[in-house]
């Protein structure tokens, strides 16, 4: 690779690794400027979606999918688990929590006899437009990807047994998803409402973009168990020790998500998202030091 070419690289890996983390403090920012200027808070991030920060929430949300597809993982799990992620971030943006209510909201107008600039049936048909051309998307991608990428075959030998436990785990969520994915695509496309589908492809999708990063972060934290000796090697004590410290909390966080939210404890989502955010902000900006720093780049 000549020199010219190997600096373009090195510096478009360097600007990858700290934009990816940009929508997301842009996103926290934002609503941490509501809070202050209006005294709002709402019960989860995707609520902004029908509030003052719908396209900074769409916008941050797809930003930072693109940023962790884009990145190619320091080992298969944190690879495969940062590929779930950004592929979910647009699910949560495309199908937000709000949906149904927006959609409620429409249909009580038009009985009401109310003008509309987008009805009930419009907001299902956009839906469907969305979703499905994201689809298409994301085949073409993968299409692409096999054909001009380095696209190695999946081995399960090649991996310890947690990292395929994990890597297997997702897999059949993400296809138990899909499939809800595509059943939304084509009811909402004929103008059926289905609010539980709505529902089912939201909190699937966020609930895989928290795992797929607390997966992205364990390779990090537990390399022996998680990676292999083909992998990036391990980072020094030090950083692994707090790279452990970050998976905890996370984990931590998904276990209260999980008691506080069926429990309808007032702010639970939000705290939850916020702190499972913080965390992977925290998490990649160490990395990324790290790897810098064996990269022989300036910190």
């Amino acid at each position: 690779m000549s020199q010219p070419m190997e600096e373009r690289v090195h510096s478009t890996y360097r600007y990858l690794r700290v934009i990816a983390v940009l929508p997301a403090v842009w996103l926290l920012l934002a609503m941490a400027v509501v809070w202050v200027v209006r005294g709002e808070v709402f019960d989860s991030i995707s609520d902004y979606y029908g509030g003052p920060l719908r396209d900074v929430f769409v916008g941050a949300l797809m930003a930072s999918g693109i940023c962790l597809v884009a990145y190619k993982g320091e080992s298969k799990l944190e690879d495969y688990a940062l590929n779930f992620a950004g592929i979910n971030a647009f699910f949560v943006a495309l199908v937000p929590n709000s949906f149904p209510d927006l959609l409620d909201e429409a249909s009580a107008a038009e009985d009401a006899g109310e003008p509309l600039a987008v009805g009930s049936a419009d907001l299902l048909q956009n839906l469907g437009i969305a979703v499905g051309t994201f689809v298409v998307v994301v085949g073409i991608f993968i299409v692409v990807d096999s054909l001009f990428f380095k696209w190695t075959r999946f081995s399960w030998a090649e991996q310890g047994r947690l990292a395929n436990v994990l890597i297997g785990l997702s897999w059949v969520a993400e296809i138990v998803l899909a499939g809800v994915v595509l059943f939304v695509v084509v009811t909402t496309l004929a103008g059926d409402e289905s609010t539980w589908a709505f529902t089912a492809v939201h909190f699937g999708a966020a609930s895989l973009l928290v795992l797929n990063l607390a997966f992205a972060a364990a390779s990090h934290a537990f390399p022996g168990r998680l990676r292999t000796a083909a992998d990036a090697p391990a980072d020094p004590r030090k950083i692994v020790a707090a790279f452990r410290f970050i998976v905890i909390a996370m984990t931590l966080g998904i276990v209260a998500a999980c008691i506080a939210i069926p429990a309808d404890v007032p702010y639970a989502v939000i705290a939850v998202e916020v702190w499972e955010i913080v965390l992977f902000i925290i998490f990649w900006i160490l990395a990324t030091r790290s790897e810098w720093r064996r990269a022989g780049a300036p910190a």
